[in-house]
């Protein structure tokens, strides 16, 4: 079974910013991903950041990591959030901040997105405000 890959508007610059033979050796990561969405190692507790359910890819030698998880609600989706040379953990740092808020953090750049991108807005939006209306 073929699984569809989905990038991160971020994630997607991520890759656009690789050099053009990395980009190639992460292209063959991702197409492999797709057929196998537990290829890449699991990720848990990294620096006091909650990322369980997320996995890592390493590509070009070691020296890129690919960052995914299987979309939220959508098993036979899988999510890149972010791809980026293997530069301590900083990678972690980057993803984390993407989550956090992605409807403000992405203001603007999902208008026009998929419609899988814009279910996943408005499914944390909504989370958001029930949490608002909780803690009022």
């Amino acid at each position: 079974m073929a699984f569809k890959i989905e990038f991160y508007p971020e994630a997607a610059r991520d890759f656009d910013s690789l050099d053009g033979s990395v980009q190639k050796e992460v292209g063959k990561k991702i197409d492999a991903l797709g057929e196998n969405p537990f290829l890449g190692k699991p990720l848990g507790n990294k620096l006091g950041l909650d990322l369980a359910g997320f996995y890592k890819l390493y590509a070009f030698r070691k020296k890129t990591r690919i960052v995914c998880r299987t979309g939220k609600g959508y098993l036979e989706v899988i999510e890149i959030i972010g791809i980026s040379k293997r530069d301590k953990e900083e990678i972690y740092k980057l993803i984390v901040k993407r989550l956090e808020n992605p409807v403000d953090y992405f203001c603007g750049i999902f208008k026009g997105g998929p419609s899988l991108t814009r279910a996943l807005l408005q499914d944390r939006q909504e989370e958001m405000n029930r949490e608002d209306k909780k803690s009022v």
